[in-house]
């Protein structure tokens, strides 16, 4: 799995478009990886709820299809809210000169 996941970062880092489907088990490190956040953070989120894990011992362990999916929802919620904020400033005319 690390063997995948440095292919995966090498892949991601010369911008070509990588799938990756599997029930593999990821460490936290691996899945803040490529949700390109802090382990810290990702601890937050699986505290939260927002991430599904389990644990192995002392451990957590994380589906890779479920950090994708995650990953996938987040993206289409950031774009949505992106959307928004340039259809407001669309409607208050900030951009028009």
């Amino acid at each position: 799995m690390i063997a995948a996941t440095r292919s995966f970062q090498s892949a991601r880092a010369t911008g070509v478009r990588t799938t990756l489907v599997s029930d593999e088990l990821l460490t936290t490190q691996q899945a803040a990886d490529i949700l390109f956040v802090s382990r810290t953070h990702l601890l937050k989120l699986i505290s939260g709820g927002a991430v599904n894990a389990s644990k192995t011992g002392t451990h957590r362990r994380l589906i890779l299809k479920d950090v994708l999916a995650f990953k996938s929802q987040r993206n289409k919620q950031r774009h949505t809210a992106l959307q928004a904020m340039a259809d407001a400033d669309r409607n208050l005319g900030i951009y028009d000169l």
